[in-house]
Parts: C-alpha cells; sequence; structure tokens
C-alpha cells in the first residue's frame, strides 16, 4: 500500500440547500418557486415576479466566503439569467451587492460561484435572494451551498490497486483510493449503492453523497480513483466501502466491460465472497408464494446445502412475483449477516433454467413438445440443445440476446419426423452473457435461457 503525498482541502460550511427533496427548505421563504425531485431535483422560478430568500446567516468571522449554485432554463421564452441580491441587515435592503448569473440556453445546468466583497464579508446578519427579474423563461436551480476558507483538510489517502487490497484494510477511517480499474455489476439509486469488482475480488459501496460519477450507472462501466473508508455492516458481515469527497474525482474509465459470474456452490461460498457476482447451479426453493420485499428465502442444492436468499433490491422485476417451484441456476451478488453469507438476484434475468447433468435421462421420456434445457451451461463456446416432437413438424430454432434481438438461426421451418433431436450451437462469435432460445413447431413454442461464460 502506498499513501498519497497531497491532501484535500474543502471549505467550511456556512450555509448548504441542495433544493432537491421538492419542498421548500426551513427558513428559507419564496414567492411564485415550486419545487420538484424530477430530473434530478430543482426549485423552478414560475414567473418574472418569483423570489427565494435564505434565512440569514454570519460571516462575521470570514474574511472571504463565496457562494456556488447551479442554474438552468425550463420550457420556452427567450435566454435570460438568475439575479442574486445580496443584504447584510437581515433582509430590508438588498443592494449590499448584486451578481447576475451566466444565461443557460437549455436544460443543461450552468455551475457558477459568487465571492463576496468586503461590504459583505464580515457581516453577522447577510442573507441572500435569488429572483428572475426581466428573464422572459423559467429557471431551475439546484446546489446553493456558501462556504469560507480555511477549509478542514481531510486525511491523506492510502493507495491500493485491487479491490483485494482495499477489502484487506483497517476499519478505522484510514481513507482509501483505489487505483485499479473496478467495473461495475450493480447500481440501486437508494443511497447509490454499487457492487464493484475487479479479477481480485468485489465490494459494497455507498455513496450517499454523490460523490461519483453521476453518470456511474450502467453495469460494465469501469471506474479509477474511488477513495473513501471501510466499515463492517449488517452484524460484521460485510465490508463496505463509503465514498467520500475524494471520490468526485474519480473518472468513468471504459464502458460495455464483460463480467463474466464466478461459479461456485453452497458449500464454497463464504464471506470472504461478499461483493462477489456469482453463479450457482442447480438449487430450488424452499418456500412457495410470492417474493416479498426484504425477506430472507432458502435455496438448497443436491447436497442439501442451504443458503439464504434475500430480496435486499427492492426495485427488483421479480417482488410480488411467484418463487420458483422448478430447479434452476441462480447468478447473484453476494451480500452477508453475521457469520454468513447471503446471495440476491438482480432481476429475474439472473434465474436460469436448471442444468441438465445428462442428456440420457431423456431416452425413454415419452414423446411430447418439449424443449429442454441446453447441455452445458454455462457453456463455451458450443452447447447442445434437445428437444422432442410428437408429430412430423416444421421446426424452427433461433437465439435472441437479452434486448430481444435475434443473432443466430439454428433451424428455419426445417421439416423433422417425431421424437427426439438434438442440435448444436457454436457461439464463438458471441460475448459472454444470457441468451434466449426458441422452439416453434407448428403451433407449439417454448423458450430458454443460457449463459455463454468465456
Amino acid at each position: 500500500m502506498l499513501t498519497v503525498s497531497t491532501t484535500l482541502s474543502f471549505g467550511q460550511l456556512i450555509l448548504e440547500s441542495e433544493l432537491r427533496d421538492g419542498n421548500l427548505p426551513d427558513g428559507w421563504s419564496q414567492t411564485d418557486v415550486t419545487f420538484s425531485t424530477s430530473a434530478g431535483g430543482y426549485a423552478n422560478f414560475t414567473s418574472e415576479n418569483a423570489e427565494l430568500s435564505s434565512p440569514s446567516f454570519d460571516l462575521s468571522e470570514f474574511a472571504e466566503a463565496s457562494l456556488s449554485f447551479s442554474v438552468a432554463k425550463f420550457g420556452s421564452g427567450d435566454d435570460g439569467p438568475l439575479t442574486v441580491e445580496v443584504s447584510t441587515d437581515g433582509g430590508t435592503n438588498w443592494d449590499a451587492q448584486t451578481f447576475t448569473s451566466p444565461t443557460p440556453t437549455s436544460s443543461t445546468y450552468i455551475d457558477t460561484t459568487l465571492v463576496f466583497d468586503e461590504t459583505v464579508a464580515g457581516e453577522s446578519d447577510v442573507r441572500i435572494r435569488f429572483t428572475r427579474g426581466d428573464s422572459p423563461s423559467q429557471k431551475r436551480l439546484r446546489d446553493v451551498l456558501i462556504v469560507g476558507p480555511d477549509g478542514i483538510t481531510i486525511p491523506e489517502a492510502t493507495e491500493v490497486s485491487t479491490i483485494a487490497d482495499l477489502r484487506a484494510g483497517a476499519t478505522d477511517d484510514t481513507r482509501y483510493r483505489l487505483t485499479g480499474e473496478a467495473i461495475l455489476v450493480f447500481y440501486d439509486s437508494f443511497q447509490n449503492r454499487r457492487y464493484l469488482v475487479d479479477e481480485s475480488a468485489g465490494i459494497f459501496s455507498v455513496d450517499d453523497g454523490g460523490n461519483l460519477p453521476s453518470e456511474l450507472t450502467e453495469v460494465g462501466q469501469g471506474v479509477t480513483g474511488v477513495e473513501g473508508t471501510l466499515s463492517l455492516e449488517n452484524n460484521g458481515a460485510l465490508i463496505t466501502l463509503t465514498t467520500d469527497e475524494g471520490s468526485a474525482n474519480a473518472t468513468i474509465s471504459s464502458t460495455g466491460n464483460v463480467i463474466n459470474p464466478e461459479t461456485t456452490t453452497i458449500a464454497e461460498l463464504s464471506l470472504d465472497d461478499t461483493g462477489k457476482l456469482v453463479y450457482i447451479e442447480n438449487v430450488s426453493f424452499v418456500e412457495n408464494g410470492d417474493f416479498s420485499t426484504g425477506t430472507n428465502y432458502q435455496i438448497v442444492d443436491a447436497n442439501e446445502d442451504t443458503l439464504t436468499f434475500r430480496t435486499d433490491y427492492f426495485g427488483a422485476d421479480y417482488i410480488g412475483e411467484a418463487i420458483p417451484q422448478e430447479e434452476l441456476s441462480i447468478v447473484g451478488l453476494v451480500g452477508g449477516f453475521g457469520n454468513s453469507p447471503q446471495i440476491f438476484a438482480r432481476s429475474s434475468d439472473d434465474f436460469l433454467d436448471a442444468v441438465i447433468t445428462s442428456n440420457e435421462e431423456f431416452a425413454d421420456a415419452p414423446v411430447k413438445f418439449e424443449l429442454r434445457q441446453n447441455y452445458p451451461n454455462p457453456f463455451n463456446p458450443s452447447t447442445e440443445i434437445s428437444y422432442s416432437l410428437p408429430e412430423v413438424s416444421n421446426v424452427s430454432l433461433t437465439v435472441y440476446n437479452m434486448l430481444g434481438q435475434k443473432v443466430a438461426t439454428i433451424l428455419n421451418a426445417q421439416r423433422q419426423s417425431a421424437g427426439s433431436h438434438t442440435v448444436s450451437f457454436d457461439a464463438s462469435n458471441f460475448s459472454s452473457g444470457v441468451y434466449l432460445y426458441r422452439l416453434e413447431a407448428g403451433s407449439f413454442v417454448q423458450m430458454k435461457k443460457m449463459l455463454l461464460m468465456k
């Protein structure tokens, strides 16, 4: 591990209001200003008479201070700025200092800063007022921040190159900076939760302060320069990286990375695997009924080993849907509680049909329309697909990606006799991921999933 020789300094906070939660902040007053949580949240100046005034704040101990905010245009109408007026007598007069923002021409926010002059810095009863004035178009405002100098210096960061090295760090408020690239395998807007992996390990991260790039939401994106501190959550089971202001320098370094889950078994899984994306085959749910949020379920394999499956992601599309009753395989993220690992699926796409360990079991099966699970599954680069026909049929067998796009045609309306059939599918030219294969035989249609892991 290497300690960074530089430190980061952030201004001493005097007044902060993000204006993003849809409510008028405590102590503020408004005329013709509405508040919304859509599009990231903002205060909207709806008329030319609109104004928004802050509560009083004290600059008597500051020789310097500054105001920063973000402004955007909303709707139609000619472009125009917001005006900032400053009062040093609690709002009786608003002529201590006046500032005109840059003029936004679209819904893209412009960040701007006003440095208070000597008539304002040092005063004890300061207020600011935003007005639309003669600006013809509506304006959006957010992220109002007033800071002073002599900022508090955050501790130096200890550099680590891999997530495995990061996980080995101390949970004593030591700051760490991950210099290597981490790949996003899951994002949840609640607390900006993310699961990040590299070739060495995985880790759960929380970005409640929005320090990481806001665009870091797509699975497969790479990020470098993540900074923060470590803690143990869920009764000591889950190593968690909580980002801090240092992550403001993190950058999205790549996109479209292929993520291969690590194949494991229930017996092999441990708390050392938390944060990883894993693949566990041939398991069954013990419970029946529908999935509920924040609930523990049990999955069991052929060895009667059990593992807790937790519905930890409330936005998953399988919440409220029926718990699968057939044997299946699961791709999931590893969490934990206490001394035991847990797993949760990101979406229903992580529920894969069971792997068939031998095709011989179909030899004496009754002949009926049936599409069977491919074998092997996962596979690389080829696999076999078996199906049965009770009568002579025109058969089509096609492959789709998870966007619903047809990527291969194995059979195209080929006339086949009754009985069991097996065809091979070569995916040498395809990237890793989940694919769907679809059998059409007369009026019979059936589809299954398969997992290509290169």
